[in-house]
């Protein structure tokens, strides 16, 4: 079981992948690039399983949710990355590139 928290440019929008081991929740933002060749202030809240990511400001938001009842990211004795592409070791090599990357935070 993965628990998964990542906010990731998927297409040139943001989307934010959560799984606190119930199911995955996703917020995407995919009427609003982010591939522009500009700076764009990011904005990501948590309350239980209700995710909301904010785009420059309040101008973009969209909010989902995970399904079931698990409602805490456990960090006990685990990995935690950032900034990264965060590989499974049942990835093969040829494959990487067709995988997008994590800007903030996957949890395996």
């Amino acid at each position: 079981m993965a628990l998964i928290f990542a906010l990731q440019i998927v297409n040139g929008h943001l989307q934010l992948r959560f799984d606190f081991g119930s199911g995955a929740g996703v917020v995407s933002l995919d009427w609003a690039r982010v591939d522009d060749e500009k700076w764009h202030h990011v904005t990501v809240m948590r309350q239980g399983n209700h995710a909301t990511l904010i785009l420059d400001q309040g101008r973009h938001r969209a909010w989902n949710k995970s399904p079931g009842k698990m409602r805490i990211l456990n960090l006990d004795d685990n990995a935690i990355y950032f900034g990264a592409k965060v590989l499974s070791s049942k990835t093969r090599r040829r494959d990487i590139g067709n995988e997008n990357s994590a800007l903030l935070g996957a949890h395996h």
